[in-house]
């Protein structure tokens, strides 16, 4: 006796389900309707509340958002077409095109995307790809001892586009920060900061990173006008 083998015969094709959460299409946004909007409808001397409200409002008419629910990986126009001919007529020999027609648009997906593989310059996509093959749940034995800490941190240090701490510069901060509070009756209120000065921590930014609590994306706020930036 053995365990039943359940065997499917025919045409099967992977599809993949997503979860039923928008993402902003930023590839595709109008940011000059973003920004047009926003000058209209940003609240001057309103609660940051209301700010953020009104960068959602803009980037809904602006920047495409969407999600697929189901799809086949590497399901071109070609293979969607042969597909849609095997469903009307069920023949085998065409399964067998769509089969070799889909391998080979994977095959060039696959070569195409470790090819751009870069681990300096945007390490997110390497890793990530690195967890969907499964290597961070079977990790290959190491033939060396593993890398220390101190070692990391001064690799992420050489190529992050972050400026590095100023201790001297920090430690006068802190101490100007500190007699500021101890006398601030007798002096006035801190300087606000200039535009100059908020255009280049906007530049700075970097694009594609996660979202706060606000909601708000860095695009939005890389790409706002001069109105909403006062």
């Amino acid at each position: 006796q053995h365990r039943p083998s359940l065997i499917h015969i025919g045409l099967q094709l992977p599809v993949i389900k997503c979860i039923s959460k928008p993402k902003w299409n930023f590839r595709k946004a109008n940011w000059s309707l973003f920004m047009e909007t926003v000058e209209q409808n940003i609240p001057v001397d309103e609660s940051y509340k209301r700010f953020c409200g009104a960068l959602y409002k803009a980037a809904q008419s602006s920047v495409p958002r969407g999600f697929h629910p189901l799809y086949t990986p590497c399901l071109d126009g070609e293979c969607a077409a042969l597909l849609d001919e095997y469903e009307k007529s069920g023949d085998p020999d065409i399964a067998d095109y769509l089969l070799e027609s889909l391998d080979a648009a994977r095959r060039n997906h696959w070569e195409d995307l470790t090819s751009r593989l870069n681990f300096t310059h945007s390490s997110r996509r390497s890793w990530g790809l690195i967890h969907h093959l499964g290597v961070a749940q079977c990790p290959p034995a190491q033939a060396r001892p593993s890398v220390s800490v101190n070692a990391i941190v001064s690799h992420l240090l050489k190529v992050a586009r972050a400026p590095r701490n100023n201790k001297d510069f920090e430690r006068r901060i802190h101490i100007e920060w500190r007699h500021f509070r101890q006398n601030v009756q007798n002096q006035d209120p801190p300087q606000s900061f200039s535009l100059t000065e908020l255009d280049s921590v906007l530049c700075k930014l970097k694009s594609g990173t996660a979202t706060s609590y606000d909601n708000v994306h860095p695009e939005f706020l890389k790409h706002l006008g001069l109105r909403a930036r006062n």
